[in-house]
């Protein structure tokens, strides 16, 4: 039986027993992350959009479009957007709920679907710890 090697063992390589049809399917597994990124930036950019902050549109919709680039640089960038994104959306969450109490209106359905924003932008941020962004971004590499 051929030995596997260390790295392989340690689930650092490829996947041993992958064959040649693997290659299309980690694509398309990669780009859906890519696109996960890319779509809870959109919605970060809504969000300052309908709040007026246009400067913060602009930054993020920088991000959407060089976040394809394989970049070390441009993962760290996005994560730590996504991160404190997630943050503004709890702000809002918090915000919106409490002006629903205050009016005596519910708002179980509105802190529901913001959960799941919080949700998904935390997701997206963490999807950069996985081996396929890690090594799609270089972070696995020493920096320079």
């Amino acid at each position: 039986m051929p030995e596997m090697p260390a790295d392989a063992a340690a689930g650092e390589g490829p996947d041993p027993g992958a064959g040649a049809a693997s290659a299309p399917e980690g694509a398309l597994a990669t780009g859906l992350m890519v696109a996960l990124v890319m779509i809870a930036l959109a919605l970060l950019a809504a969000h300052f959009l309908h709040a007026g902050w246009l400067l913060p549109v602009l930054a993020v919709l920088v991000l959407i479009v060089i976040a394809p680039v394989r970049r070390r640089g441009v993962a760290r960038t996005i994560q730590v957007v996504l991160a404190l994104g997630s943050l503004e959306w709890l702000r809002t969450l918090l915000v919106l709920v409490a002006e629903r109490g205050r009016e005596g209106r519910p708002a179980t359905r509105l802190a529901v679907i913001l959960g799941a924003v919080i949700v998904v932008t935390l997701a997206a941020a963490l999807l950069f710890q996985t081996r396929r962004l890690r090594a799609r971004y270089r972070l696995n590499q020493p920096s320079r």
